[in-house]
């Protein structure tokens, strides 16, 4: 009975000292100034990573709407320069690309007339050179080539109110110069008849002249 008391006082001191050593030892490296501190490392949030949008998933393109629109400020702008072969190719390409567009056939329409407004302004071009040239020949006097170049104009220019001002204004000067010749004529028939007369009356008095020389010469052969 004495023996078990003592034990358990044994095991009681032995308790008491294995603490009182890991506390010492606790606190020794608790403030020991090797003793590396321990960092609390906070964990980061990673992004997922989205994947590239597939084809389906991009936004469409537009409609086509602003490549028409550059097409017909193009179309527009050969038009107005007139250069009928880059409109007629920029038009065959719009209506490839964009059939059924109402915009391009009121801009076909619009280069045919510019087409037929060019070639009307050429051709009165031309009929003005050849009314230039009528006038020119008229005023030498050659109306057969002035009325030749009139003809010509007016193939060029069918009813073009500048051949009728020049056909009236050279058959004005032919007129005149008409009636010109006809005065001169007149005055040198005139001339030429006065001229006629006078030789016909020297040539009769130098025949009374010598008509009367020989009856004196006859008379004094009498005496």
């Amino acid at each position: 009975m004495a023996a078990s008391g003592n034990n358990s006082v044994l095991y009681a001191i032995m308790v008491g000292l294995a603490t009182v050593v890991a506390g010492g030892a606790y606190y020794i490296v608790a403030n020991s100034p090797h003793t590396p501190e321990t960092k609390v490392v906070t964990p980061v949030a990673i992004p997922a990573q989205t994947a590239p949008p597939t084809a389906s998933t991009q936004p469409l393109p537009p409609s086509g709407d602003a490549d028409s629109s550059a097409l017909a400020e193009s179309i527009n702008r050969s038009i107005a320069t007139g250069d009928f072969t880059n409109a007629d190719r920029f038009l065959a390409d719009a209506n490839q690309r964009y059939s059924g567009n109402a915009v391009w056939p009121s801009l076909q329409q619009k280069l045919a007339k510019a087409r037929v407004e060019r070639e009307v302004q050429l051709r009165q071009a031309e009929a003005r050179r050849l009314i230039t040239e009528a006038r020119h020949y008229a005023q030498v006097g050659d109306f057969g080539d002035a009325e030749s170049m009139l003809q010509e104009a007016g193939r060029q220019a069918p009813k073009f109110p500048e051949i009728a001002l020049a056909s009236n204004d050279i058959a004005l000067l032919s007129a005149e110069r008409g009636e010109r010749y006809r005065e001169r004529y007149q005055y040198e028939a005139a001339v030429d008849q006065a001229l006629t007369f006078a030789t016909a009356g020297k040539k009769s008095a130098s025949d009374d002249v010598r008509s009367i020389a020989r009856e004196r010469g006859q008379y004094k052969v009498v005496l």
